[in-house]
């Protein structure tokens, strides 16, 4: 990869997915709803988005991948990845066991007997979506251990995991998600060698207005063809179809943000987005739930109505209450984020030249 640091298209490529996350989580599974729309969205949601992110993670882990050169620095490593991922975790853990301990009666899952050690193994957390972090963090933490293999080794590998979760049924805790998503973390840190050429002649080729054109295009074709994919397929038993509909899915909504970048309005917005992904990502559940209580269990509103709110506030509230509270106090932005303070180099004989 070429020097330049800072990619503009996988921020919003991670505020498209995020967006999908979010209308994943606004549909209420337990509401007993079989609109073929509801069901459809979030099938389709599914079917790509958390496989995306462990692709754009694994990309955007790389750079600390190949900084590493003793055992000091995968120790440094390991422990800044625990801080990021893992600190979060068992922080929004406590705090959703402790509201539902108290409000067990609008849970649609009930709190674990085991919560302790399934917190640990990363199944039955109280708040579903932490999985996340969990097995991003014991991805980051295999690809430290095998930092010296060849990246192309690795992916091989976690391409058989992958074919093995999709012949047999590997129901162990840890295991079976290495398993399922390894392939799309190792192929991201693979992806990081080329990323800047694939990046650069997109960017040059937006530039035009027939550029413009032809990738939005590109893009709706793609996208409406990833929804008649995962349409064709949503009841068919074989697993062997997902992969590729997955990897099709991300490309086209991969080629659909140089789209977005080509456009100011939209760009900014995504861009917005696409910096609080991650707190839309852990904020969103404490913002979403509640709606749903409220209004679809407590008033018995409209389904369409509360998974809508559902889905606007938990995209967007997250933004403020983040940008106003949590990251304007460092033992918050700490906690809720794992955004820890950076030490300070000192360098006393520092020479200037």
């Amino acid at each position: 990869m070429e020097k330049k640091k800072y990619f503009d298209e996988l921020n919003v490529f991670r505020a498209l997915i995020i967006v999908w996350v979010v209308i994943g989580h606004s549909y209420d599974e337990a509401s007993g709803i079989t609109d073929f729309l509801p069901n459809f969205m979030r099938v389709y949601a599914y079917s790509f988005h958390m496989s995306a992110f462990f692709l754009l993670s694994g990309l955007l882990f790389c750079t600390k991948i190949k900084r590493i050169k003793t055992f000091s620095d995968a120790a440094n490593t390991a422990w800044d990845r625990f801080k990021r991922l893992m600190v979060p975790y068992f922080v929004y853990t406590v705090i959703t066991y402790i509201l539902k301990f108290f409000f067990q009666d609008y849970a649609n899952n009930q709190l674990s007997p085991h919560i302790l050690t399934d917190v640990l193994l990363g199944i039955n957390n109280p708040n579903g979506g932490l999985w996340f972090l969990h097995t991003l963090f014991v991805l980051s933490i295999l690809a430290i251990f095998v930092c010296k293999v060849p990246l192309g080794i690795s992916f091989i590998i976690s391409a058989a995991l992958k074919i093995c979760s999709l012949l047999f049924v590997i129901d162990i805790p840890v295991i079976s998600n290495i398993c399922e998503y390894s392939v799309y973390f190792f192929a991201g840190l693979l992806l990081y060698k080329y990323y800047g050429a694939i990046s650069s002649r997109f960017s040059k080729f937006i530039k035009g207005i027939a550029g413009k054109i032809s990738v939005s295009a590109v893009s709706i074709v793609m996208i409406v063809c990833s929804f008649l994919f995962v349409y064709l397929t949503r009841d068919m038993q074989n697993d062997y179809f997902s992969v590729p509909i997955t990897v099709f899915c991300i490309a086209a909504w991969y080629i659909a943000s140089f789209a977005v970048c080509a456009f100011n309005l939209p760009k900014k917005a995504a861009m917005l987005i696409g910096n609080y992904g991650m707190d839309i990502y852990m904020l969103g559940y404490f913002v979403q739930i509640p709606i749903r209580v409220v209004l679809g269990s407590m008033f018995s509103a409209p389904y369409y109505l509360y998974t809508f709110l559902m889905f606007v506030f938990g995209l967007l509230a997250p933004i403020p209450i983040s940008k106003y509270i949590i990251r304007r106090v460092p033992l918050f932005k700490a906690l809720f984020l794992g955004d820890f303070p950076k030490k300070r180099m000192k360098n006393k004989n520092k020479k200037t030249v």
